[in-house]
């Protein structure tokens, strides 16, 4: 069986402009409780779901930072599922595997600013966060996820160089392993999906 995998690419120009200051609506200003977000569904194999995003988003001081959360919705009602949140942790996008198994891609910025790619894994009962290639110069992220018929999985984002230059992230999990594979071009990579043929 071959497998097709679909990938929608944006360009990007990227402008040399210092990043605007984002204030809250004045709903939110002081609140303590600033929105969520939840960016992506997937349909379990035992007919449930899962959805991820992050929660507890600073809206003050950077917009894109906040704690990975999911929720899994049962027989009748959806449940919070903590996940391991990293200090600032963003879930982009969620695919369901056989078992009641999830992968989870998105990713975090650590204390320097730096953003790396993360990825987790639902074993049914609780996620983990799994180790994944990061090459990029100043930033990783992953925005796409997809298991295979076969039951392989991608992940695509991008790359930034310390040029502000995008190239396309194609991640494969092998065994235990995340790799990367190598595509060319400069381009974000935004969303995936894999078709038998």
């Amino acid at each position: 069986m071959q497998v097709k995998l679909s990938v929608l690419a944006v360009s990007i120009v990227t402008l040399g402009l210092a990043p605007a200051v984002i204030a809250a609506p004045a709903a939110l200003a002081g609140t303590g409780e600033p929105p969520a977000s939840l960016n992506a569904v997937t349909v379990t194999s035992s007919g449930g779901a899962v959805a991820v995003g992050a929660d507890s988003i600073s809206t003050f001081l950077n917009p894109l930072c906040g704690t990975d959360m999911s929720d899994v919705r049962g027989s009748s009602k959806w449940t919070a599922v903590t996940t391991p949140s990293p200090g600032c942790g963003w879930l982009a996008s969620v695919a369901a595997l056989p078992g009641n198994q999830e992968w989870a891609v998105g990713y975090q910025t650590n204390s320097s600013g730096v953003t790396h790619t993360l990825t987790e894994f639902y074993n049914g009962s609780s996620w983990s966060i799994k180790a994944s290639p990061n090459p990029g110069a100043a930033e990783d992220v992953l925005s796409g996820v997809t298991v295979t018929p076969s039951g392989t999985v991608y992940a695509v984002g991008f790359s930034e160089t310390n040029s502000f230059v995008d190239h396309p992230l194609v991640l494969k999990r092998t065994g235990s392993t995340w790799t990367q594979v190598t595509t060319p071009g400069n381009a974000e990579l935004q969303a995936v999906a894999s078709t038998a043929s």
